[in-house]
């Protein structure tokens, strides 16, 4: 239902529209909610109401509105239909051509335009507009249908008429005369500008044009440029008409009173300057070098000559003249040789000096003398005793400092010795860390000291001395002091990286601390460091302090300690200990050889002093007088000599080269020797042997053992492929003849045959059947041939073969003599094993099913990528990645080989330096952090590492190369990325 008031806006079309929309909600004699004659809006201020009329419009008949025909007019009904009734005289009318509208403005369906889509009216508010234009101008009004179009019509041109507009903007032709411009004046409007042919008289309105004859003319009255050059100035005359005036030689140009600008002479040059002339000046000529003014008393001045050895000057009431000496004495009261002290009487020991009765005299200081006055005496040389007295020093210097001039060096040269008695019993620096003795170029004799108390002996980039320890480490100093809150220090070398572990030891106090930046500045340089690492407290140093560096995973130092080792509490000395830094916590340091007490080193809980190597947990080696020389591995001895001499072996011995020259089994008095052969199932046969190396009889000679390749048999094999005595494991062979000695012999055998039958009365009865020279070979080999003793032996020239013609020839294999060599071959050309008669090769894939288990890889995990691809931005990207690193159960402790490679390219041809960062990772774990450096002209920068990684779980393991450039890796990018782990059994 539609509110109220309902509003019907918009066009005619919209309007009629909404007046639907409203008709169609009408129900039970309400619209909108409200009543039939209720106000409806149309638009904004118009209203509509509707009355129900009782003689026509609309009536209420029921629920339903209804139209009500007026008996005479507007809307009536008959037979045929509803009907209009029309007003007399206007609205709408009807002719012989039916209705139209009277008295009502028509609209122009179309208009006719010369050019383009004629405009129509789509609705009765469309207007036409018609604008005006340049040159065009449109008038109309409201009463009229008639529309002017002015314009400025051709007729009004000819070649000397322009167009113009008046000050109603109505344009208009302006006629141009001869000897006319156009232009506008100041405050006009466009016009014709007259030509002016005169300049002789201008006024300050004239707004004319000149003349190029009158500019000429008024031009020609200007001085002529020609009548000057470098002597020539501009004058004028009395009728003020400009003239030019040469100046000439030693001539002045001006004007005197009454005169006009011209050359002026020497006497009203000087009458204008008020100079004096020759006979009223001191002429220079007068003078001399020595020669000076003066004047007479009639002030006249004239030229006084100075005498030698004269002094001018002017007594009490006389004028200026040469004075004499008493003259001169008495005006600087300067006394007479008898007054005075002579010069003659001074030398370089001398000194003035004046008697008691004022007269002053010379007075000769000697060596070794200070000249002084005491009490009640004279000035004169004084006694060392007087001297002492004077300054109350009593033979002993009381100061409390001596210092020297800004930039002077304070130097104490006594004759003898420099003692040094302070009652405090220390000399010390005025500031820590700011005092040096002795220098490079300078350096003392020698040093004797009872004790030394020194916490950095040589603080440089290979030795620290702290404590009662030596440690050759990569070491610096501190040269500013570090609060217990600094997380920032500054060393005096650029010997430190991020990751490294530095140590700090002094007065007491220790502390490990984690290098976390590059060295910052260029000396000092500066560290952010995390404080703290060992937890006994942050501590506070001072400049000068050592700082020791461990390095990170993998670098090592050597520490020389009478006491204790670097970590407290863990070792007892003296001890020489070579350590390596295993992981990133500041105790993560083990032993890799030790030389002394060993108490706290390679499981020593007690003070014993011998000498240790290699790794703790892995393999080592330990040297002490109570258990010998013993090798292990972790914590199982695997051999042993002990102090007796006695060898003790718990793992298998295995020999690859060499000899036992004398072995004896078993000991006297003890118990029978047993030598028995083990066998490790998969791993190779167990034997005793000479000549032989497997069971078989190719070979002369012997071997007693166990065949891991059938079934772990017990097997003896004597002889040669001629004779030979074999036991399988199963049954016993022998070929060729048996000597019995001692008698015996084939007939006193108790079971000797004596016919062929005897041996075997079925094979006799075969044997019977044969001729003599028969050969039964290729059928016996055709039927299936079973060889249960002798094998099958080729000769020179001889092969067993399937598909392959020879050696390596064709596909299929080959097993015989080629070439002068036993030979074998299986497979192709591109996939094959060969045995040339010296060396085994493999080509194409090997595919196994299960692990190579052969005491090396037992599993390689590659990746290779090939593709190019250009750094996004200066962030960590991952280049390349192998997933899945298996370490099995058996083998938790295996050891895995990460080799990386990288190759870098430029994607075009410009680029900065850039230094990329590249990172080995285990998961989120850092193993390697390296440095590459990219310059402009290289293209193909490879970077290769190789590390190895030992997870220390079984489990599956992702291994990542990354990449960080800085912010110059615009233009660069990264391509044949290559990661290959390798996982080796421990």
């Amino acid at each position: 239902m539609a509110d109220l008031p309902f509003p019907i806006t918009g066009t005619a079309k919209q309007q009629t529209e909404l007046m639907m929309r409203l008709w169609e909600e009408m129900f039970e004699e309400r619209v909108g909610g409200g009543y039939v004659g209720d106000v409806f809006e149309i638009d904004s201020d118009d209203v509509l109401s509707i009355n129900i009329s009782g003689t026509g419009g609309l009536t209420k008949s029921g629920n339903e509105l209804a139209i009500l025909n007026h008996p005479t007019g507007g809307l009536s009904s008959t037979a045929d239909g509803e009907r209009v009734k029309l007003k007399t005289g206007g609205g709408l009318s009807t002719d012989a051509d039916g209705l139209y509208v009277a008295d009502a403005y028509y609209s122009f369906g179309n208009v006719d335009c010369p050019a383009g889509t004629d405009p129509k009216a789509a609705l009765p508010a469309d207007t036409l507009t018609l604008a005006n234009g340049a040159g065009i101008s449109i008038t109309g009004n409201s009463t009229t249908n008639t529309v002017t179009i002015a314009a400025t019509l051709a007729t009004l041109y000819d070649a000397n008429t322009i167009l113009k507009a008046d000050s109603d903007n109505t344009p208009e032709a302006l006629v141009v005369g001869e000897q006319t411009v156009v232009g506008r004046a100041t405050g006009g409007e466009i016009t014709a500008l007259s030509i002016d042919s005169d300049l002789s008289s201008v006024s300050s309105a004239d707004d004319t044009i000149p003349s190029a004859k009158a500019t000429k003319a008024y031009a020609d009255l200007m001085v002529p440029l020609a009548t000057f050059n470098a002597n020539t100035i501009l004058k004028a005359d009395a009728d003020n008409t400009p003239e030019a005036l040469t100046v000439a030689e030693q001539t002045l140009v001006g004007r005197i009173t009454g005169g006009e600008i011209t050359a002026l002479s020497a006497s009203q040059v000087r009458t204008l300057l008020d100079v004096p002339t020759n006979a009223e000046a001191v002429l220079d000529t007068l003078y001399n070098a020595n020669t000076i003014l003066k004047a007479d008393e009639d002030n006249t001045p004239e030229a006084l000559t100075v005498g030698e050895q004269t002094i001018v000057g002017r007594a009490t009431g006389g004028d200026i003249a040469a004075l004499s000496a008493s003259q001169v004495r008495a005006i600087i009261d300067s006394p007479s040789n008898a007054e005075a002290v002579l010069d003659t009487l001074f030398d370089a020991n001398t000194i003035l000096k004046a008697d008691a009765d004022n007269t002053p005299e010379a007075l000769t200081v000697a060596e070794q003398t200070l000249v002084g006055r005491i009490t009640g005496g004279e000035i004169t040389a004084l006694t060392k005793a007087q001297v002492l007295g004077l300054l109350d020093l009593d033979d002993v210097l009381e100061t409390k400092r001596i210092t020297t001039p800004a930039a002077t060096n304070l130097t104490i040269d006594p004759t003898g010795d420099l003692v040094l008695d302070p009652a405090g019993n220390d000399i010390l620096p005025g500031t820590g860390y700011d005092l040096t003795l002795g220098s490079l170029t300078k350096k003392f004799l020698a040093f004797h000291a009872a004790e030394l108390f020194v916490e950095t002996l040589v603080a440089q980039d290979t030795m620290a001395t702290i404590g009662g320890r030596i440690i050759v480490a990569p070491t610096t100093m501190l040269t500013s002091d570090v609060a217990a809150g600094d997380t920032t220090i500054y060393c005096k070398h650029n010997s430190l990286a991020s990751g490294d572990i530095v140590y700090l030891e002094s007065g007491g106090n220790v502390e490990f601390v984690s290098i976390d930046s590059a060295p910052g500045g260029a000396g000092p340089y500066s560290y952010s460091v995390t404080r703290n690492l060992d937890g006994t407290g942050a501590n506070t140093w001072s400049a000068g302090d050592a700082v020791l560096n461990t390095g990170a995973t993998g670098d090592g130092f050597i520490d020389l300690y009478s006491v204790a080792g670097m970590i407290a509490g863990s070792t007892a000395g003296p001890t020489i200990v070579g350590n390596v830094r295993t992981g990133a916590i500041y105790t993560d340091i083990e032993p890799r050889w030790a030389i002394g007490n060993l108490n706290g080193l390679y499981g020593y809980a007690t003070d014993i002093y011998g000498a240790a190597f290699g790794s703790p947990d892995a393999a080592w080696l330990k040297i002490d007088p109570t258990n010998g020389v013993r090798i292990g591995h972790n914590a199982t001895t695997s051999i042993q000599l002990d102090a007796s001499g006695n060898v003790t072996v718990a793992g298998d011995i295995t020999a690859t080269s060499g000899y036992f020259q004398t072995v004896t089994l078993g000991k006297t008095g003890t118990a029978s020797g047993t030598l028995v052969l083990q066998l490790n199932d998969g791993g190779g046969d167990t034997y005793v042997a000479y000549g032989k190396t497997d069971f078989t009889n190719t070979d002369a000679g012997f071997i007693l053992g166990i065949d891991d390749s059938d079934g772990n048999k017990g097997k003896v094999y004597i002889g040669d492929s001629g004779t030979y005595l074999n036991w399988d494991g199963a049954g016993l062979a022998i070929k060729g003849s048996i000597t019995l000695t001692g008698g015996s012999g084939w007939a006193n055998l108790t079971d000797a045959p004596t016919d062929l039958a005897d041996i075997n009365a079925t094979e006799g009865s075969k044997l019977s059947g044969i001729a003599t020279g028969a050969d039964v070979t290729l059928s016996a080999i055709n039927g299936g041939l079973t060889v249960t003793g002798g094998g099958i032996t080729l000769s020179s020239g001889g092969a067993i073969k399937g598909g392959q013609t020879d050696y390596a020839t064709g596909t299929g294999f080959f097993l015989g003599y080629s070439g002068s060599a036993y030979k074998f071959s299986i497979g192709s050309s591109t996939k094959y094993i060969t045995w040339d008669g010296s060396t085994l090769a493999v080509g194409g894939d090997i595919i196994a099913t299960g692990n190579i288990a052969a005491n090396a890889a037992t599993q390689v995990y590659a990746a290779f990528t090939a593709t190019q691809v250009e750094f996004a931005s200066a962030n960590e990207v991952t280049v390349q990645t192998t997933s899945s690193v298996n370490i099995p159960a058996a083998a938790t402790g295996a050891v895995v080989v990460v080799s990386a490679s990288v190759e870098f390219d430029k994607i075009t041809s410009f680029g900065n330096v850039c230094t990329v960062t590249v990172k080995i990772k285990r998961a989120s774990t850092v193993l390697g952090t390296y440095y590459v450096t990219l310059t402009t002209p290289n293209v193909g920068t490879m970077f290769n590492a190789t590390l190895t990684d030992t997870p220390g779980s079984k489990g599956d393991y992702d291994y990542t190369i990354t990449c960080d450039p800085d912010v110059y890796y615009k233009n660069w990018g990264y391509a044949n990325r290559s990661l290959i782990c390798t996982v080796h059994k421990k």
